[in-house]
């Protein structure tokens, strides 16, 4: 069975490290150094890497770890992404270690972006910097049309999902998550969880999509409580609705 290890880097990113036996991969290697420690530690042999989006955060490492291991394949999506040997696109699918992975591309936070997801034996998520836990992605490249479709389709995925995304920012999401969702209890009780977690220096991620769904503001387009906090009412359209939960989010 594969396990995933999570590999803290620079102030706040997760890179996620897959294994097993002796076989590895890693999702957005953003510091080559942190990944070679890791394949040196678990006396590893890294057979490829994936990347999810073009940030240098993600992909910053990709260039030394090929160069350390030549055979390595990069997978990423088809648009113009540096070091990518096997471009994928919507609906492909990879065959990682004993998991099967569906790409989905979920533009948004930029236009390249791609999740992947494996739905046995229980489902999860890479899904960089689209979602976060409590929170989204900034819209650096895409449009509120773009990105709003984008967390619509992995809301569809299975609520047990889990979401492994690529930074610990849950604290901070939480706290504008309950201004934006004054009347949701269960967004409070997940704050002071959080608030214990991080004062303990335990990290927050993953998580599941079924805690997103009842906790996560971008997640709760509908929620009565959050269209008082956007002044939206049923005439405005979802994709408004995410641009104006964004903005206050950008603005916070």
């Amino acid at each position: 069975m594969i396990q995933i290890d999570r590999l803290p880097a620079f102030n706040d990113n997760y890179l996620w490290g897959l294994y097993e036996g002796q076989s590895a991969w890693v999702v957005d290697p953003g510091d080559a150094e942190v990944v070679q420690t890791w394949l040196t530690q678990k006396n590893l042999v890294l057979n490829g890497i994936l990347l999810t989006h073009h940030h240098n955060d993600h992909t910053g490492g990709v260039e030394a770890l090929v160069d350390k291991n030549p055979m390595v394949e990069v997978i990423g999506s088809k648009q113009a992404l540096k070091g990518v040997s096997a471009p994928v696109s919507d609906g492909d699918t990879i065959d990682l270690l004993s998991r099967r992975f569906r790409v989905m591309e979920v533009p948004g936070h930029t236009l390249d972006h791609v999740a992947f997801f494996s739905a046995d034996p229980s489902p999860i998520l890479f899904c960089g910097d689209t979602v976060f836990l409590g929170g989204c992605g900034r819209m650096f490249e895409g449009t509120p049309e773009q990105f709003q479709s984008s967390l619509d389709r992995i809301a569809q995925l299975p609520p047990e999902t889990m979401l492994y995304c690529a930074h610990e920012y849950t604290q901070a999401n939480m706290e504008f998550a309950c201004r934006m969702l004054p009347d949701n209890q269960a967004a409070s009780e997940r704050l002071k969880d959080v608030i214990s977690l991080r004062e303990n220096n335990v990290p927050t991620v993953p998580d599941s999509l079924e805690r997103e769904l009842h906790c996560n503001p971008f997640f709760r387009l509908n929620d009565p409580s959050l269209m008082n906090q956007i002044e939206a009412d049923e005439t405005v359209s979802m994709p408004e609705r995410f641009a104006r939960v964004r903005q206050a989010k950008d603005n916070a």
